[in-house]
């Protein structure tokens, strides 16, 4: 695994970008697998991966700045490019490129997906640690959950920065908070993480942040040390971790997939029997952690709201019954499946669905389409060939 690190910081008194490269480089290894290479790329001087060239990448660290996110300086109107070219790319791709922003990278990310950047409310330089506040749905990542635990809804970050998002962009999920700032950890779909703060952080890094200032280091490690202990080290790990990822519901230590059945036909042995195939057949090609519920669509009762966080997916299956019949257990369905719709826009790690023939059926119904009749008017029984879409 390849990760390219952007340094976006040149100060000649801290060794420029060649320095800071191998400091990054460095600190994320620590926390990596052996096989996970770190490469320094000069965002300032250098050139940034070709579009042939990504293709060699798994991900990419975009570091702070003493530049604003505002600006226009060639360097960062080619960075803004490369950004935006491997968001396109991975609305094809299976396997994502991942990208970490850290406060110049957290906040020209945000700008570019139509947030605002703007000087701290409080006009000051915020530096030291800053507890933040974290979003259940982030809490649960593996990311985060391996190294904190599941039951950790805060940690202290360092923060060193005179902007910030002032205004998140639609399109970001907000999963960290703090009081001097709102918006300080974004997550785009899944591949994108952005923090304001810097998980990276070591004493090391001290003396390049105060090259930015008129600070000497004696007053800036005092307000520092006044602002409490960080978990520079647990966030460290965090964003290496966040790297070794493939996919999010795969790399849960467990797994729990509901399988709705929806045929009670009594002479194949109703949704009983039909449930117990359903999930022996999908375990056959599961990992070991992965485990398949049945659900009777019809006679029984689906998960309450509450009940859903236990799920990482489910499985609709087909049915004798029409997708455009109005019985009872399709209303509640319809319902369920709207709910967890509703539910998925304010999650970061989203339930999944498969639907299969009725289940494939109902749910275009339910987004608007319209179901009828094959137009052979005869049944459909036997293999057919299936022109996949490139993206797919």
């Amino acid at each position: 695994m390849k990760i390219g690190v952007i340094v976006n910081e040149g100060n000649p008194t801290v060794g420029g970008e060649k320095a800071l490269g191998k400091f990054y480089c460095s600190r994320l290894k620590k926390y990596s697998k052996q096989s996970t290479q770190y490469v320094p790329i000069h965002g300032i001087t250098g050139k940034l991966p070709s579009l042939a060239e990504v293709d060699e990448y798994s991900g990419f660290v975009i570091t702070g700045s003493g530049a604003s996110a505002n600006d226009n300086e060639e360097w960062i109107q080619n960075l803004s490019h490369f950004i935006l070219m491997i968001k396109r790319l991975n609305e094809n791709r299976s396997k994502k490129i991942r990208i970490i922003g850290i406060c110049f990278g957290h906040q020209l990310i945000a700008r570019l997906h139509g947030g605002i950047i703007g000087r701290n409310p409080s006009k000051q330089l915020e530096l030291g640690g800053e507890e933040i506040e974290l979003d259940r749905s982030f809490q649960k990542k593996s990311y985060v959950r391996n190294r904190f635990g599941s039951n950790c809804d805060r940690f202290k970050i360092m923060e060193f920065h005179n902007e910030q998002v002032l205004v998140k962009p639609k399109s970001a999920q907000l999963v960290g908070k703090s009081k001097s700032c709102e918006n300080e950890i974004l997550l785009y779909d899944d591949w994108m993480l952005t923090l304001q703060g810097h998980p990276e952080y070591s004493e090391e890094l001290l003396s390049a942040f105060l090259a930015m200032t008129d600070l000497s280091i004696d007053q800036a490690k005092s307000i520092v040390e006044k602002r409490g202990n960080i978990h520079n080290e647990e966030l460290t790990e965090v964003v290496s971790n966040f790297f070794q990822l493939e996919d999010p519901v795969l790399s849960k230590l467990s797994a729990k997939i509901g399988v709705i059945v929806n045929e009670g036909n009594p002479t194949i042995g109703g949704e009983k029997a039909l449930g117990k195939f359903y999930c022996s057949r999908l375990k056959k090609y599961s990992k070991q952690f992965i485990q398949y519920v049945p659900i009777y669509g019809i006679t029984g009762k689906l998960p309450t709201m509450d009940e859903l966080d236990n799920y990482s997916g489910f499985v609709i299956t087909g049915s004798g019954a029409s997708a455009n019949d109005n019985e009872e257990w399709i209303q509640n369905l319809s319902q369920f499946i709207l709910k967890i719709k509703q539910l998925n826009e304010n999650r970061a790690e989203k339930i999944r669905i498969i639907g299969i023939c009725f289940g494939h059926q109902l749910i275009a119904r339910i987004h608007g389409g319209v179901v009828g009749r094959n137009p052979s008017k005869t049944l459909e029984l036997g293999g057919e060939e299936i022109q996949l879409e490139k993206s797919f």
